[in-house]
């Protein structure tokens, strides 16, 4: 994001409405940057066994819930109908070196 760029920030919010699910979301001209912070997981032994799950299941169900209510509003899509900007989502482990 560039120095002269603005954009919002929102704390711990629920996109997809999930139970127990939190993110932080980043808004601004270049898209969408949504970030799950897994603070709680320090253990590499345990990412090997939960992540491949949680993609399969929690990941796959967040985007599509989040990307299908993104594209209700036609101010946010393009003719071709897809998203005019991106959207990602970065998982971020904070005791991880």
């Amino acid at each position: 994001m560039a120095s002269e760029q603005y954009g919002y920030l929102l704390l711990d919010t629920n996109p997809a409405m999930l139970p127990n699910e939190s993110m932080h979301i980043l808004v601004c001209k270049n898209g969408v940057l949504f970030l799950k912070f897994y603070d709680k997981m320090q253990d590499v032994s345990q990412f090997k066994l939960v992540i491949p799950l949680y993609i399969e299941s929690v990941f796959k169900q967040s985007s599509s819930i989040i990307k299908s209510k993104l594209i209700t509003n036609k101010a946010l899509v393009g003719s071709d109908g897809k998203l005019k900007f991106p959207t990602n989502i970065v998982y971020v482990f904070p005791h991880f070196s």
